[in-house]
């Protein structure tokens, strides 16, 4: 049994990446974008738990993705950690994982709180690059952890 992370490809998908690999060191990380998750979540092995950052869910592929959550959830832990609009659809309800989503913040920032008492301080700087590479570096939080960095130096 093994830790998937499955995140973006961009800035804000490699720092929240990154911030759920510090907080899983034994995880591998895999990227991929918010058209190929199904294809990506087959993958991954039933036995093994699933941290998914920065992917979009995308109307086209959700009933798919949903899917193969269910069959992946059933088994092991899966968490979903996304600031995204969620398709209008969509019952979080009934959704096949944990789910961390808020729309102001990036991912990395809410990967940064998800994980926190995991990492150390100095990762904080992880989710700024994050924020930055987002343009969502002026949310309270964000703007609290640069109190602890010189932003022209990041």
């Amino acid at each position: 049994m093994s830790t998937w992370i499955l995140c973006h490809g961009d800035a804000d998908g490699i720092c929240s990446g990154a911030l759920a690999l510090a907080a899983n060191p034994e995880a591998r990380v895999f990227f991929t974008n918010p058209v190929e998750p199904a294809q990506d979540l087959k993958r991954v092995d039933e036995e093994d738990s699933v941290i998914i950052c920065d992917i979009a869910l995308n109307e086209d592929t959700l009933q798919k993705v949903l899917d193969r959550m269910r069959v992946l959830s059933s088994k092991n832990t899966l968490l979903y950690i996304d600031h995204h609009p969620l398709p209008p659809n969509l019952d979080l309800t009934s959704f096949p994982a944990k789910v961390i989503h808020e729309l102001a913040p990036c991912a990395s920032e809410l990967t940064y709180r998800t994980f926190q008492n995991r990492l150390p301080r100095k990762t904080s700087r992880v989710a700024i690059y994050g924020a930055i590479g987002d343009y969502d570096d002026d949310t309270p939080f964000i703007r609290e952890l640069l109190k602890d960095w010189d932003k022209r130096t990041l």
